[in-house]
């Protein structure tokens, strides 16, 4: 099964850039079949239409890759802003571990 990935990212998120290369180096990893498309979240109104709840939003066959998100703390819960996730310790970071997202990606690719 070939999982279509959208990757949702704002140009000012620090992070964009190396949530990218993970996102393919655990696809590379898992020797999973993904096509992967990029979609700059450029304003407010792109980020209500896209649902963007912050840089990088990964969406596996539409799913949130995150069954819970983190909120941003933002006035609307879709905004320009760096998106947080939770480690499995209760940290809060700006990616996912290789672990949490290999896990999750291989969940989704059977579901």
């Amino acid at each position: 099964m070939t999982l279509s990935i959208d990757y949702l990212w704002w140009a000012e998120c620090p992070s964009h850039e190396e949530g990218l290369a993970l996102l393919h180096a655990v696809i590379a990893a898992e020797g999973l079949d993904a096509v992967i498309r990029l979609v700059e979240v450029r304003d407010e109104a792109d980020a209500q239409r896209l649902h963007f709840l912050g840089s990088p939003t990964i969406l596996v066959n539409g799913q949130d890759i995150d069954p819970h998100p983190v909120a941003s703390g933002a006035a609307s819960l879709y905004a320009l802003t760096c998106r947080a996730y939770r480690r499995d310790d209760g940290r809060i970071t700006p990616l996912p571990t290789r672990e949490w997202l290999r896990r999750r990606l291989s969940a989704l690719s059977t579901s």
